[in-house]
């Protein structure tokens, strides 16, 4: 049987064991792996005794990187290959083609604001600000915090996350969304290099 959202369901597990599904189903999708469920009978309900095998399959998380810059680029590329779907996304058309950028799945040439008002964004969304400025990356942070998106980053400074969070919060940015906003972003582990940089980005979106 295969469950989806909400009521969703095709096929049947069978034994009296779909109503028990439901809640099975929410644990394993929230735990995102699978699990084995010991059954007991429940007399009138049908249901009889068993072990039932529940598997969670979900899309690949989605990966907008702003910034197709050297820095962006190697983020767009690790993430790749490690499984995320991703999308490279530039105002400057020679910084988001796939030329520039063959291992990203889509890349998206226009102003930040145009691309935040069409692009699908829910909780399975990671979102990286690595632009060419301070800018660049408060505007992509201030549209990402009224978003459900799983994970957020800036690359930068402890200083420059101070001055851009003062002034998005003066705006009436939620001070609880900046506070999940992983800024400077990645682990600190001494990277320089922009592929040193990525590692620590990607490792820290995948934990």
């Amino acid at each position: 049987a295969l469950f989806g959202p909400g009521d969703e369901r095709h096929g049947s597990l069978g034994m009296g064991l779909d109503s028990l599904a439901p809640e099975w189903v929410q644990q394993i999708l929230g735990e995102e792996r699978s699990r084995l469920y010991t059954v007991e009978a429940a007399g009138a309900s049908g249901v009889k005794d068993g072990t039932v095998f529940l598997e969670p399959f979900a899309p690949p998380p989605l990966l907008y990187v702003f910034g197709g810059g050297h820095v962006g680029g190697q983020i767009a590329q690790l993430a790749h290959n490690t499984g995320f779907y991703v999308v490279v996304v530039d105002d400057r058309p020679y910084f988001a083609n796939a030329e520039r950028h063959p291992d990203a799945d889509e890349c998206i040439a226009d102003d930040i604001d145009a691309v935040f008002a069409r692009i699908p964004i829910d909780e399975q969304t990671y979102i990286v600000a690595a632009t060419r400025g301070h800018v660049h990356d408060e505007i992509v942070v201030e549209h990402a915090i009224g978003t459900e998106a799983r994970y957020i980053g800036m690359l930068g400074s402890e200083r420059k996350k101070l001055i851009l969070w003062e002034r998005i919060r003066a705006r009436g940015g939620s001070h609880t969304r900046l506070d999940e906003v992983y800024a400077p972003v990645g682990f600190n582990i001494g990277a320089d290099t922009p592929e040193e940089i990525a590692v620590c980005v990607v490792g820290e979106m995948i934990e």
